[in-house]
């Protein structure tokens, strides 16, 4: 889909199954960065280029980009909502088949979301249910 796709990962080496750690070395269209990270997005209405820091060094290297895809970790950033919403032990908010959460009028969809897969195709899913989900929910209020 793309001619040269850059990794840039902030930990000294790529962390992942075997299998995927080959796939990704044997593609010669994957360029990979580690031990570093994206300092800055360059462009006006699009994406033009990302400014990637050695974290060693220091040195600053312009990469051209037209898009970029951003994964940071993966734990649920959802300290937040501690008090509000019923979450697991991983911090993973708790929802039903719709989507729903305990709260009325809440959503959940995605990695955030109790027992996500951690796919994009099923976060995709998981966002048109929860958008169906809170169209049934909003009608609701109009009674």
């Amino acid at each position: 889909m793309v001619s040269k796709a850059v990794l840039v990962e902030i930990q000294p080496q790529l962390t992942a199954t075997k299998v995927l750690l080959e796939r990704v070395f044997a593609n010669p269209k994957i360029e990979i960065q580690c031990g570093a990270r994206i300092e800055s997005i360059r462009g006006g209405e699009r994406v033009e280029a990302i400014e990637v820091v050695e974290l060693k060094t220091g040195k600053r290297i312009l990469v051209d980009a037209n898009g970029i895809l951003v994964h940071i970790g993966i734990e649920a950033n959802t300290n937040y909502l501690k008090g509000i919403l019923p979450l697991d032990a991983k911090g993973q908010i708790l929802v039903n088949e719709r989507m729903e959460t305990e709260v009325g009028g809440i959503f959940a969809a995605g990695d955030i979301r109790h027992n996500s897969p951690w796919q994009i195709s099923t976060a995709v899913g998981d966002g048109a249910t929860a958008a169906l989900s809170l169209q049934r929910y909003l009608l609701t209020l109009k009674d």
